[in-house]
């Protein structure tokens, strides 16, 4: 998107996915783990979307409520995850279906929702850094003497 906190931050939301994805792909995993990397998940995407709604907010974006409901909606899908695996019998299932659903959503909601607004948020950080104070002046380097 070109927006380096939320680009960093969707990084590690992939990365968690990847982590699942090479859980998922190992016979003898630890559904324990799995838990482990939800619950982070959870937890990184509940910071990620107050960022990102924050910084929608200091904008005025139209498409917030959109953004919220997005978030809502995948909150609760994470929530429903975490019951399905908790009452799994083979959890390695369980994972393959969060992947699909993670890559599915992250796909749409990325490339469609937050791109919508990647613009604006853009332009807002270039205002940010306009209207920011003035750099301290450098100190005098010595010039050289044109008479010499």
């Amino acid at each position: 998107m070109g927006i380096k906190p939320i680009d960093k931050q969707h990084q590690n939301i992939l990365k968690a996915i990847n982590f699942l994805c090479d859980w998922a792909c190992q016979k003898e995993s630890d559904p324990k783990a799995l838990n482990n990397v939800i619950r982070a998940l959870d937890a990184y995407a509940g910071k990620h979307f107050a960022y990102e709604e924050h910084l929608l907010a200091k904008i005025s974006y139209k498409g917030l409520d959109q953004q919220k409901y997005e978030h809502k909606m995948f909150m609760l899908k994470n929530k429903k995850i975490k019951s399905q695996l908790q009452n799994a019998e083979h959890a390695d299932v369980v994972a393959q279906e969060i992947v699909k659903f993670l890559q599915a959503w992250l796909k749409q909601h990325i490339f469609e929702h937050d791109a919508a607004y990647a613009p604006e948020i853009k332009a807002y950080f270039v205002r940010k850094a306009l209207n920011a104070p003035p750099l301290a002046p450098a100190t005098a380097l010595s010039q050289p003497n044109p008479d010499k």
